[in-house]
């Protein structure tokens, strides 16, 4: 409930922006951890929002469905180690 009441505050009774607060939190958590937790992990958050509001729950609990699932429109990490050099070509046997 605290953090449900922390994100309302921050979008100060909007709840658009606290929509958009609930979208990008999620976003932000779907990049570290599995589409399935990040749902999992915010769906609580969203409802008590919701309801700190006194608005509907669907919408954002389509806003965490939508951004839970769009892992994939980020570009995964760079990698830090290099790459792997190819193998040296096979040298042709001497006649």
């Amino acid at each position: 409930r605290m953090i449900a009441d922390s994100l309302t505050s921050a979008a100060q009774g909007s709840p658009w922006l606290s929509l958009l607060l609930i979208y990008l939190a999620t976003v932000v958590i779907t990049e570290m951890v599995t589409n399935n937790a990040a749902a999992a992990l915010m769906f609580p958050f969203a409802l008590q929002s919701a309801e700190s509001l006194g608005i509907g729950h669907m919408p954002f609990v389509i806003a965490v469905m939508v951004a839970a699932s769009s892992s994939f429109a980020t570009p995964p990490p760079k990698s830090v180690r290099p790459s792997p050099k190819p193998w040296p070509a096979p040298m042709k046997p001497s006649p």
